[in-house]
């Protein structure tokens, strides 16, 4: 009960002071004088917002395109895409600017859509992300099949990369994903998600590497009661791109030049915050061996089942 009044607390104060920080920056910064012409647009894949409300993903978009604002200058125009493709094809088309896509879903379309290209990395503490399974460390389980009809954890909020290694991992253990585990609870937190399994409240758990190593620093005692079981392979984070058109270069230059100081301002980084971002940063040769990767371990496009209920259907929102 105690640890279910502090996630209820956890959650009070982040949206209070969420709000807080929207009211403050509404109040106290200025709007870049250039940010009056036409505005830029920007599709945002649907894949960012799994099992969030419309709520969240409005809540989502504004505080995104307070942070473009306030760092470049220009007017963000936010749309809802369905399809990795299709916002790739939109790019190339003129009918968008720019698009924010997962590492992975670029990488199985940049080769049909060469003149797309990252103009920024979306990072939280590195260009890698890691998904990692975990159980008690004084339990028997040795490997995920040993883990069928037993009971899974699962935050809420968890990143894509999450999903997508879960599914294919079940896949291969030769088990259907939507049949494997007897039960699955959806934390709010990942905090609360990890203290399930350490209570015994589940028998695994799964989480993103950046969120397990902060758990580890804040709980150094109790995260020794957890071992992982298995992991993924590294996927690259999420990236912004845009066109190779040299009639959008300057567009592009300057958006780059903007958002790789976000990190910067105290403002900006409350901001990248919220979307679990510690900075942007320049595409790199280390990324670009990512993405061939990722290609690699999971060749072809595909939709994990649903860990979380969805809240967000498919036919709702800015999609076109």
């Amino acid at each position: 009960m105690l640890r279910r009044l502090t996630a209820m607390a956890r959650k009070k104060w982040f949206v209070i002071a969420a709000c807080c920080a929207v009211l403050l920056w509404a109040s106290v910064l200025p709007v870049p004088a250039q940010n009056v012409g036409k505005p830029v647009r920007f599709g945002l894949i649907r894949s960012l917002f799994r099992a969030a409300d419309e709520g969240t993903v409005v809540s989502a978009t504004h505080m995104f395109g307070e942070l473009v604002a306030m760092q470049t200058g220009v007017r963000p125009e936010f749309s809802v895409v369905d399809e990795p493709g299709e916002l790739a094809r939109r790019i190339e088309s003129g009918e968008l600017e720019f698009g924010v896509l997962h590492g992975i879903e670029y990488a199985w379309v940049r080769e049909r859509h060469p003149s797309v290209k990252p103009v920024v990395l979306a990072c939280n503490g590195s260009e890698r992300l890691q998904a990692q399974l975990l159980v008690r460390s004084d339990s028997a389980y040795e490997r995920l099949s040993d883990l069928r009809s037993r009971r899974l954890s699962f935050p809420r909020r968890s990143m894509n990369h999450v999903h997508l290694f879960l599914h294919r991992a079940m896949e291969a253990s030769g088990a259907q994903p939507d049949q494997f585990f007897a039960s699955i609870q959806t934390p709010l937190s990942v905090t609360d998600a990890l203290e399930a399994v350490i209570e015994a409240e589940a028998d695994a758990v799964i989480v993103d590497g950046q969120a397990l190593k902060f758990f580890r620093e804040q709980q150094p005692v109790r995260s020794r009661r957890l071992r992982v079981l298995a992991e993924s392979p590294p996927f690259p984070t999420a990236v912004l791109l845009g066109s190779t058109n040299p009639e959008r270069k300057g567009l592009g230059e300057r958006l780059q030049t903007g958002l790789l100081r976000a990190h910067e301002r105290l403002a900006a980084r409350e901001l990248l915050m919220l979307w679990r971002l510690t900075r942007f940063e320049k595409p790199s040769d280390s990324y670009d061996r990512l993405l061939t990767e990722i290609v690699a371990n999971y060749p072809k496009p595909f939709e994990p089942v649903s860990f979380v209920q969805e809240l967000y259907p498919s036919g709702a929102g800015g999609g076109r």
